[in-house]
């Protein structure tokens, strides 16, 4: 579904959902998530404390060094805000439903959507709108919960990402147990870049969604789930979870994506 124009709005946010655990493997570590219900919730940005602080979303990390500098805030017009990832000098990946507006029913113009490298604290590095944006073919908005393995946008940018601003490698692979870590705009400290401590993988649901227990909170939306150890992408933050007391991410792999060849 290639988007041209239609209404302004905000992104909406990360998803907040329940779901229920089958097949448990041992030490804890679970096979396979049957089902996911997802509900939404508003995203409302808040200012962050001072660079290095810890804060409950995660430390802060530098925004304008790689590999955090591949990271983006796409907000609009509305104010809304989300994470971007950037996997080619013109290509970012978000997650779709931080591009709908559920008070028009529409999804809001390429034009509306900017994009901001090296964000924090009201400065930025780099800084492109949309040319055009894709939604994945299977995601419907108005049924987010029966397609949210196909919760994934690519954003063609007006403007190419300078050199400063690094691709992130995409992981064609990944495995149960994988350490990896989470990054994003998150809502506490919506101003400044953060990071999760190291995580890890859990297994994979079965719509493929991959479930690790990073703890992440509203407005990583479309943020990345890296591999510790190579940096590289393995999925896009999409969903969080909660089964039997404990919170949960849920991620749609990269290398799953069909991505349109980049220009």
């Amino acid at each position: 579904m290639q988007v041209s124009s239609c209404d302004l709005s905000c992104c909406e946010p990360l998803f907040r959902t329940t779901a229920r655990r089958e097949n448990a493997l041992s030490a804890g570590v679970f096979a396979v998530f049957r089902s996911v219900l997802a509900a939404m919730s508003l995203l409302f940005p808040i200012n962050g404390p001072a660079n290095g602080q810890t804060t409950s979303s995660g430390a802060i990390v530098n925004a304008a060094e790689s590999p955090w500098s591949g990271i983006a805030m796409v907000t609009n017009s509305v104010y809304g805000r989300c994470t971007g990832i950037l996997i080619d000098p013109r290509t970012v990946l978000t997650a779709a439903h931080c591009l709908y507006s559920r008070r028009t029913s529409q999804y809001v113009r390429p034009q509306s959507v900017h994009v901001l490298f090296g964000y924090d604290r009201g400065q930025y590095g780099f800084h492109s709108v949309a040319k055009e944006f894709e939604v994945a073919p299977g995601y419907d908005p108005e049924r987010s919960q029966a397609t949210i393995s196909s919760d994934w946008a690519v954003l063609l940018l007006e403007k190419r990402a300078p050199p400063a601003y690094r691709p992130f490698p995409v992981a064609q692979t990944w495995q149960t147990a994988q350490r990896v870590l989470a990054a994003g705009f998150a809502q506490q400290r919506s101003e400044v870049l953060t990071r999760t401590p190291t995580c890890g993988i859990e297994g994979q649901a079965e719509n493929g969604l991959i479930v690790s227990d990073c703890s992440v909170s509203h407005g990583l939306s479309g943020g990345p789930l890296i591999d510790e150890k190579t940096l590289s992408v393995i999925a896009l933050q999409v969903a969080i979870t909660e089964m039997d007391g404990r919170h949960y991410t849920l991620s749609i792999p990269v290398a799953a994506i069909k991505l349109p060849i980049a220009p």
